[in-house]
């Protein structure tokens, strides 16, 4: 059996983005590429409370990312690369 393409590396989109849903990757994927995938920011986003909601096996986690500290430079470790079925909340 030959694998010719993956399709199952989703990572879904929620709140106050503008195009809410699930995004298929086929290559690694960070958090920015992800908003910028999802038409950016609407202009309600509070975007330093954005969480990421992933499934370590057991219980979901919840990181909070601080996207001005991202863009600054402070931070450059939040911004994530996502996981097949993380979701991205952005309030």
């Amino acid at each position: 059996v030959l694998v010719a393409e993956v399709n199952s590396y989703k990572v879904y989109m929620m709140g106050e983005v503008i195009t809410q849903g699930a995004l298929v990757l086929k290559n690694r994927t960070n958090l920015l590429q992800a908003v910028s995938m999802a038409g950016g920011f609407s202009p309600y986003a509070k975007k330093n409370e954005i969480v990421v909601i992933r499934n370590n096996g057991k219980k979901d986690e919840r990181i909070v990312v601080n996207y001005e500290k991202i863009l600054s430079g402070r931070s450059p470790e939040q911004n994530l690369i996502l996981e097949p079925g993380d979701t991205v909340v952005v309030p």
